[in-house]
């Protein structure tokens, strides 16, 4: 399957592979303004920024609709995400409030607010798993997220 977000319509557009092209069999409304998405690693959800609403919505692959959204009142502008190499936990960014928002995808409940540099964009994984780094687009810096202690810290090279 392939996901692709149709800003201008609002929705993400669920595609499958036939023969040699792609065939749309589903565009899941996602709100005015979607943005970035993230797939989780267990392939069964996709969570989709919605800049507009302030949220971010959960769509559940098999079922191809949207089965939560999850917000809080200090979330400005969901930008990137990512989730935890256990599919337990979404990191969403939010580019404007310079932090990363942390929430359970089992119980849908914000676990933390981590705050990091100025116009955060991206996160991923690194390699161990057990450190989550955040690209921050202003200060050119990278965070350093322990996941476990839900905070920034600091890490050497070789701890990812």
């Amino acid at each position: 399957m392939l996901a692709v977000v149709a800003r201008g319509d609002g929705v993400v557009n669920l595609y499958r592979a036939r023969g040699i092209g792609l065939q749309l069999t589903k565009s899941v409304p996602v709100g005015k303004r979607p943005g970035e998405m993230c797939l989780d690693p267990n392939g069964k959800r996709i969570f989709a920024g919605q800049v507009a609403e302030k949220s971010v919505a959960e769509i559940d692959l098999a079922s191809q609709s949207v089965v939560n959204t999850l917000t809080d009142p200090d979330l400005k502008n969901p930008e990137g995400c990512t989730v935890s190499p256990d599919s337990s936990t979404l990191y969403m960014i939010d580019s404007v409030g310079g932090t990363v928002f942390v929430f359970s995808t089992s119980t849908h409940a914000l676990v933390a607010k981590i705050p990091v540099g100025k116009e955060p964009r991206r996160a991923l994984f690194a390699r161990d798993g057990k450190t989550l780094l955040v690209s921050n687009a202003h200060t050119d810096t990278i965070s350093v997220i322990d996941p476990a202690a839900k905070k920034e810290g600091r890490a050497r090279n070789q701890d990812w």
